[in-house]
């Protein structure tokens, strides 16, 4: 089969070597348009939930699998990176907590390298890893790390791949590198995300700061007003808190306010 597909190689006319490099030129340039769409719409959205389920629904779709999900350190300082509800068609088993120290040997492996992998290398590398065995028990066909400037910002894991005729099951190297490429302009996203969430965010209370509030308050009102909705609004005082303050002290002030 090889001679033959060699022989067919060295017979092929100009013709057709020139519509075939015309053709693989033309999918380039729909990819990197791809790309651009990518990065747009990744770029278009500054919260955190809207912009996991934006990147997991295009890694599925460019990817052809049935499910991703994402391991993210979702507060600052946090000590894990976990999967929480960052998942999209993947069986989650219940038994399990879905998360990887900062610390662990397979978070120094990835933050140290600009590759991905498939679940055999990892399993070869870190033979005895309670992660791995966390990452395994979701049935990856890829984990593709999100670097940015040599810092992991989070995992994505890739589902079982969608079986489609005249094509492999197998990632091409043109695949890796696409899958890559969306995981770098992922990992941007989701550091931008991060240190809006941390500005915006009351470090004590975990509550959004007013700057946010009026951020989110102008979309809704111009929301409610093109689709002719009503909105509401709710807010909450505590009576006497600086008597309350004055009486007990900040400390205990600060335990109310949590």
């Amino acid at each position: 089969m090889a001679k033959k597909n060699a022989i067919s190689a060295k017979t092929q006319t100009p013709a057709a070597k020139e519509k075939q490099v015309i053709a693989e030129f033309e999918k380039h340039i729909y990819d990197l348009q791809q790309m651009l769409e990518i990065s747009k719409s990744f770029c278009s959205t500054i919260e955190f939930s809207p912009l996991i389920e934006s990147i997991l629904y295009v890694a599925m779709a460019q990817m052809r699998v049935t499910g991703a999900g994402l391991f993210i350190s979702e507060e600052f300082g946090s000590e894990y990176f976990k999967l929480s509800e960052n998942y999209s068609g993947i069986a989650i088993d219940p038994t399990i907590e879905y998360k990887i120290g900062i610390d662990s040997p397979l978070i120094e492996f990835l933050s140290s390298s600009s590759s991905v992998f498939d679940l055999h290398e990892l399993s070869e590398k870190f033979p005895e890893s309670q992660e791995i065995k966390v990452i395994e028990s979701l049935n990856p066909s890829l984990i593709v790390p999100l670097m940015l400037k040599n810092h992991l910002n989070g995992i994505l894991v890739m589902g079982e791949r969608i079986f489609v005729e005249n094509l492999s099951a197998d990632y091409t190297t043109y695949e890796k590198n696409e899958i890559q490429t969306i995981a770098s302009l992922a990992s941007v996203a989701v550091h931008n995300a991060s240190l809006i969430d941390q500005s915006t965010t009351d470090m004590m209370t975990k509550l959004r700061l007013k700057f946010y509030f009026y951020n989110i308050l102008e979309d809704k009102l111009d929301s409610a007003f093109f689709q002719e909705q009503t909105l509401s609004v709710i807010m909450f005082d505590i009576d006497f808190f600086k008597k309350f303050n004055d009486t007990y002290g900040h400390a205990c002030g600060d335990y109310v306010l949590k």
